[in-house]
């Protein structure tokens, strides 16, 4: 028995550094903390360690532009193009779309980082030419990128003198797709802020596209993810953790368009479903909307003859309006005459930014808040009660774009729950009085990236029989969980392994 004790240890120890200085590495590399980092690798961490999503040192140090980190790891030798699982991303990547860490993505181009293409591109649309020329310097361009690149038409006259000076190199062998591989990129794509559309089908054995409905043909495959007609139009299809969620069309002449992939329409099913949650004894129109998204979670709302003209200014389509102090990035609900609406408020002017930006910065609001849960009559707008839930200062952050009152409440009638990110979860009943509170703890549902980016919380309640579910999907100790609704006492718990997330879970009638 002593001598298997002895291997055992002599195994131990021969396994080299454990989970532990991983993560210290990589809070150090994420914090800029050059000796940090350089302690760690002495100690003996492998400069390529992975996080589960499979990116390194180098990868979180230049998505948050700590560039002496960077240029220490790749003096080190960290692999420059080593690519993360979640969003195939490398350190260019990471710099470049992530964070906007453009000395630190000059950075990796100087040191030979692959994805100049892209930098290039990049550059282009943000009309960087010391980026452009810096993608220039570091390396020959893929000969299709590069003839993309150069029948663009809008480009400026430095951007088209760069372009005449590249060297060409051959383009990488193409993949190849098995048949139901190919299937992950049929679909319908549709743009964000254009008319443009795509839709791409699988016959005999070859992806076709349409664009705009007219036919384009067989897709050649010219890279992963990559295809291109015979008439030249390109189709990068990619999305996050192995999925297809978007495609980027590339058309000569014509700046690149990312599409995003459309939503499946609803089944008649989920339409009967969610026509059932009306009652007769409501006013004649109303359609219950009891939490995320309805009824049945997907956003439709037949039979609610929903106004689409009204000013606020002028009160021209308004039957009523009333002021709630706070901040609340929640939906409303409706049960029968009854409006429920949660908001988070402080002694403090706050805001809110809107539109459209990559940044991920947060909001830190270290004053006092009151949760709070209001209801008015529908009809009339009269407050029927105001309840706070909790008072305190908020344990997480928030995005800017976010608040301290994210997730909607969802109602059946008989009970409402609500859930906030430091206030935690409670049911009330229909006149406002809270049942049971559960604490939660600080709920981060941040970047999945880097714990200390912290975000709030939104996932939304759902209502299931006799039982509220919540998905938890935060830094440490995800899980789905269900408690009972007229007693508060948590039926079932099962753990997760996700990346953080706002999602709401879905309830599949099957």
């Amino acid at each position: 028995m002593r001598h298997v004790l002895v291997l055992f240890s002599l195994c131990v120890l021969a396994a080299g550094p454990g989970r532990a200085q991983a993560e210290r590495l990589f809070a150090a590399a994420r914090a800029g903390d050059v000796a940090g980092v350089a302690a760690q690798l002495e100690d003996g961490v492998s400069i390529d360690a992975t996080d589960k999503y499979g990116a390194t040192a180098l990868l979180m140090a230049a998505s948050e532009g700590r560039i002496d980190v960077v240029e220490l790891l790749l003096d080190r030798g960290a692999d420059i193009d080593h690519t993360e699982s979640f969003y195939d991303a490398r350190a260019l990547d990471m710099a470049l779309y992530f964070r906007n860490q453009l000395e630190t993505a000059k950075l990796l181009l100087r040191h030979g980082s692959e994805g100049r293409e892209d930098a290039f591109g990049f550059a282009i649309d943000r009309n960087d030419l010391e980026l452009a020329r810096a993608a220039v310097a570091s390396g020959p361009f893929y000969a299709a990128r590069l003839a993309a690149l150069q029948a663009r038409t809008e480009l400026e006259p430095a951007i088209i003198a760069l372009l005449e000076s590249v060297e060409s190199r051959p383009d990488p062998l193409p993949p190849e797709y098995e048949l139901e591989a190919l299937h992950a990129f049929t679909g319908e794509f549709e743009g964000w802020a254009s008319e443009l559309s795509v839709g791409v089908a699988l016959r005999e054995g070859s992806l076709v596209m349409w664009l705009n409905g007219e036919p384009l043909g067989e897709l050649e495959i010219v890279g992963d993810g990559s295809f291109r007609s015979a008439s030249g139009v390109g189709a990068d299809f990619g999305g996050r953790a192995g999925t297809i969620e978007a495609v980027t069309v590339r058309r000569q002449g014509l700046s690149p368009e990312r599409l995003r992939r459309n939503v499946a329409e609803p089944s008649p099913d989920a339409v009967a479903r969610f026509a059932s949650a009306t009652s007769a004894q409501d006013h004649p129109r109303t359609v219950h909307w009891p939490g995320f998204r309805g009824s049945n979670a997907d956003g439709i709302g037949d039979g609610t003859e929903t106004p689409t003209d009204w000013d606020l200014a002028t009160g021209e389509g308004v039957l009523w309006r009333t002021d709630v102090s706070g901040l609340a990035n929640s939906s409303p609900v409706i049960w029968g005459n009854r409006i429920i609406v949660t908001t988070a408020a402080a002694d403090i002017e706050q805001t809110l930014r809107t539109g459209l930006t990559g940044a991920v910065g947060a909001v830190d609001e270290n004053i006092e808040h009151s949760w709070r849960v209001l209801a008015f009559d529908k009809w009339t707008g009269e407050r029927l009660w105001d309840t706070e839930i909790g008072r305190a200062v908020p344990v997480t952050k928030r995005h800017f774009k976010a608040t301290q009152a994210n997730s909607t409440p969802a109602t059946d009638g008989k009970y409402i729950v609500v859930v906030f990110p430091t206030a935690g979860l409670a049911c009330l009943n229909m006149a406002g009085e809270v049942l049971w509170h559960r604490d939660l703890g600080g709920l981060n549902a941040g970047a999945f990236t880097d714990p200390g980016i912290e975000w709030g919380f939104a996932s939304s309640p759902v209502i299931y029989g006799d039982t509220a579910i919540l998905q938890v999907d935060v830094h440490g100790g995800q899980y789905l969980a269900a408690w009972d609704l007229a007693s508060g006492r948590e039926v079932w718990r099962t753990a997760r392994d996700v990346a953080p997330s706002w999602a709401t879970p879905t309830l599949l009638h099957g």
